[in-house]
């Protein structure tokens, strides 16, 4: 469907542009809306998710040149890394919350303890995160990833796999 589509593209680059902050206002909206545990309502996250794949990948439109900066491209070189290094943390956040944290209604630099870890937890774990995951991949991923190259050829490296046209 993709390249029939893009075959055809004649679309202004505005209309790129408006499509992709519209799904990611879209996407916004009901990652805010829809509550916080898993119910039915999630597939409302998932609808924009797709459709901002699809309109993503025609490489045109503000977010898309957003997308294909230095920053964004290294983390994505790096988010397989940063996927499997989460965990880690992931679990270390459980020790915490179980062994080091203060409680809940305990004060700490002027506020309950509760409401400062509501939002200082998640933004640690994400530079965090990204941190790690960064290190396992500039010293594992990738040197990995080129020796494997080099021992097993081409018939590792995804330009070699033939694709229908």
């Amino acid at each position: 469907m993709f390249r029939r589509v893009k075959s055809h593209d004649r679309v202004p680059e505005w209309v790129h542009s408006l499509l992709q902050i519209l799904l990611l206002s879209l996407l916004a909206y009901v990652v805010m809306n829809t509550g916080w545990s898993h119910t039915r309502m999630d597939i409302f996250t998932v609808l924009p998710q797709m459709a901002l794949v699809f309109v993503l990948a025609f490489d045109r439109g503000v977010i898309a040149r957003l997308l294909q900066m230095r920053l964004p491209q290294l983390l994505g070189e790096w988010s397989y890394a940063i996927y499997l290094g989460q965990t880690a943390w992931l679990l270390a956040i459980r020790f915490f919350e179980q062994r080091l944290y203060p409680p809940a209604d305990a004060i700490v630099l002027g506020m309950r303890f509760s409401a400062l870890i509501w939002w200082l937890e998640p933004l640690c774990l994400v530079i965090i995160c990204v941190l790690w995951g960064g290190l396992l991949a500039q010293f594992i991923e990738l040197p990995v990833a080129a020796r494997l190259r080099v021992w097993f050829g081409r018939r590792l490296d995804p330009q070699s796999i033939p694709t229908p046209s």
